[in-house]
């Protein structure tokens, strides 16, 4: 992944490994005789046909996955503060510095990862935010191949997505029109990577589309990095 190397060498993020753990139920929904609770809108419990539809979501298992990442520091990188965090999972060094997102939910592990990513390399940095991008990339097109016959063999994965602007993504809510209406000529950014787990294959491939999406747009690397670091250590 010869693309993947030229990449890093400006936007020098990379995914160390993820855990997952199934945690109990979220409370989604529960009824009592006085009013509806839990994380679904009461609105979408009014009559007894959405009821239906909803019933036993208060019985589905959540997961928590947390994705470890590591940067690469620019050279004249300065940590925002004298004392930044040094626990075991989010440590600072001259070199590298390495940290940790966690996501809870219902739904596929790979989706869970691909949140923790948006949040990682879209989410509450400057440069970004100045040029009004949307902190979730629209995913267009993944792509998953066992290379080979044999169940054994690589696993090999494409991603591609693009980065949505806030004000496009209201003009297209306000006329309702599809987004690709509203930015026609914008085009997709990709990733791919191959290897022998599926999910971790996915994930790096997720992680490398994003991260040419901010490049292609024109964004500044060594200041990506460091606002990104800073948010981390910030929050």
């Amino acid at each position: 992944m010869f693309e993947n190397e030229i990449l890093t060498d400006e936007f020098p993020i990379y995914i160390k490994h993820y855990t997952v753990e199934k945690i109990r139920p979220l409370p989604l929904y529960f009824k009592t005789k006085d009013k509806l609770s839990g994380l679904l809108n009461p609105e979408l419990l009014a009559s007894p046909e959405n009821e239906d539809e909803v019933n036993g979501l208060e019985r589905q298992f959540a997961y928590k996955v947390v994705v470890h990442f590591y940067v690469k520091l620019p050279n004249n990188y300065k940590p925002p503060f004298p004392n930044p965090n040094s626990s075991a999972d989010n440590q600072i060094s001259e070199q590298r510095f390495d940290f940790f997102e966690e996501v809870r939910g219902v739904g596929s592990l790979i989706s869970l990862i691909t949140s923790a990513i948006n949040s990682v390399l879209l989410s509450g940095i400057p440069v970004l935010q100045e040029k009004k991008y949307f902190p979730i990339a629209q995913e267009r097109l993944r792509i998953n191949e066992v290379i080979g016959q044999n169940g054994y063999n690589p696993v090999w994965s494409q991603n591609h997505v693009r980065l949505c602007k806030e004000p496009d993504i209201k003009a297209a809510l306000d006329n309702q029109k599809p987004y690709e209406q509203v930015v026609p000529d914008l085009e997709l950014s990709h990733g791919e990577f191959c290897g022998f787990d599926l999910i971790e294959v996915t994930a790096n491939a997720a992680l490398y589309a994003r991260l040419r999406a901010i490049k292609e747009a024109g964004i500044d690397a060594e200041r990506y990095i460091t606002e990104l670091c800073n948010r981390v250590l910030e929050s």
